[in-house]
């Protein structure tokens, strides 16, 4: 009895085992990076993120953001979340948190999820007139395993 009893266990083991090997090869990868962006000048600073590779899409489930402008009379409008690939843009929301002596801070966030290409450069894009900005954003999704469209009308046949 003792016997079997070890047997049977054994088994159970092996089988949890080789379930945890195929939980280990899913085709999707969990994707987050922050990214800090400052600029002096002009309207538009954008960051940009690492690329997704050319075999995988992103689904983006989040992203959210710090932004600080350095003047409180400065024009702050928006931030735009995409990519080099045409992807969006999306637009986050942006919330007011204070008023600080020597400028302005906002919050801003997207909730997805929204996909973006393969291959691409995921990028977020603040604009503003007057002073400086600065931000630190981080991108949330998953990278799914997905074959690369091939030739110019690949994606009207998905």
């Amino acid at each position: 009895m003792r016997i079997a009893f070890r047997v049977i266990a054994f088994g159970l083991a092996a089988g949890a085992l080789s379930g945890t090997a195929q939980a280990q090869t899913l085709s999707s990868k969990f994707y987050q990076e922050n990214v800090f962006r400052q600029c002096s000048s002009g309207i538009a600073c954008t960051a940009t993120y690492p690329a997704i590779p050319a075999d995988r899409i992103l689904k983006v489930n989040s992203v959210s953001c710090r932004v600080f402008v350095t003047s409180r009379t400065a024009i702050f409008s928006q931030v735009e979340f995409g990519s080099d690939k045409g992807d969006g843009p999306f637009f986050l929301d942006v919330m007011t948190i204070s008023y600080p002596e020597d400028g302005r801070l906002f919050a801003a966030s997207f909730k997805g999820p929204v996909y973006l290409s393969h291959g691409a450069t995921p990028r977020v894009s603040a604009f503003w007139a007057g002073g400086s900005v600065s931000f630190n954003c981080n991108v949330a999704g998953l990278t799914e395993k997905s074959a690369p469209p091939s030739g110019a009308g690949a994606a009207e046949g998905d």
